[in-house]
């Protein structure tokens, strides 16, 4: 059954200038905290990539991190820097790596996170 409860934030949109690498790309989105609107653009890195196909997909997955987090109660106020794992399947998921070492790191576990969701959803 669907949720009819309002959403705190607008969708992330990326802004890439057209392509121009000499220009500052990043992620946009508003949140709305105690009736006041706050507008974030989140960069964590990207401006360093060189190369546009690289920035592209960098880019590309800083949005579908930032719109997972957001979807699962990450707030930027609270936890401006996304040090904790915003994610409602931790406890299924296997904290081990592929090569058997007990330490994984956030992109490896969302990557086996979004693996599990598409893997349920077929």
């Amino acid at each position: 059954m669907p949720s009819f409860k309002k959403k705190r934030y607008t969708t992330p949109v990326i802004c890439r200038h057209n392509n121009d690498l000499s220009k500052d790309w990043y992620v946009f989105f508003r949140f709305k905290n105690e009736g006041k609107i706050h507008r974030y653009k989140r960069r964590e890195g990207i401006n360093r990539i060189m190369e546009l196909s690289a920035r592209l997909t960098a880019i590309a997955e800083l949005r579908k991190e930032i719109e997972f987090d957001l979807q699962n109660g990450w707030n930027p106020i609270t936890d401006p820097k996304r040090e904790v794992d915003y994610n409602p399947f931790l406890i299924r998921v296997n904290p081990t790596n592929k090569d058997g070492s007990k330490t994984q790191t956030k992109k490896q576990r969302k990557e086996e996170l979004y693996t599990l969701l598409l893997n349920k959803r077929l």
